[in-house]
């Protein structure tokens, strides 16, 4: 087992078919993004740890994760993932970018350089810092806004 750091982006509520001679199992499947992993549905059958999971939807939390075969099961929940400051960031916080007057900025440079590539650029590092990638789009966009 191992302890990762997910976003449950959904679930289902399922039960199973209750084959072998086994009594049919509610259960759930959670739809869940793995940082540099990509995402992957996994299952959780305990309906503590289903609770905990649901109330924590779209929210980076720390869980325990089993694997069997082509099979992954969630079978603890440690928590959220403490906020910092970068997560906290909400559109209204942004706001003071509506104060800030700059001159317009060099658009052409030698080279193969592109205001795109650099926007990106932009939007990686806050994502890398722990933004998620809509926020850090956002972010960015009002930036351009409040610079041009």
């Amino acid at each position: 087992m191992v302890k990762k750091t997910i976003t449950i982006l959904e679930h289902e509520d399922k039960t199973s078919k209750g084959l072998d001679g086994k009594a049919k199992r509610d259960y759930s499947r959670f739809k869940c993004d793995l940082i540099d992993e990509g995402i992957k549905w996994m299952s959780a059958f305990d309906s503590d740890l289903i609770k905990d999971l649901k109330d924590h939807e779209n929210r980076p939390i720390n869980v325990e994760i089993a694997q069997t075969g082509d099979f992954f099961n969630l079978r603890k929940f440690y928590g959220a993932v403490a906020t910092g400051e970068t997560e906290a960031i909400k559109e209204e916080n942004i706001s003071f970018l509506d104060n800030v007057k700059v001159e317009k900025p060099l658009l052409k440079m030698p080279g193969k350089y592109t205001p795109t590539s650099m926007y990106v650029s932009y939007v990686k590092d806050l994502v890398a810092a722990g933004i998620a990638e809509e926020k850090a789009i956002m972010i960015i966009k009002q930036a351009y806004k409040a610079f041009s």
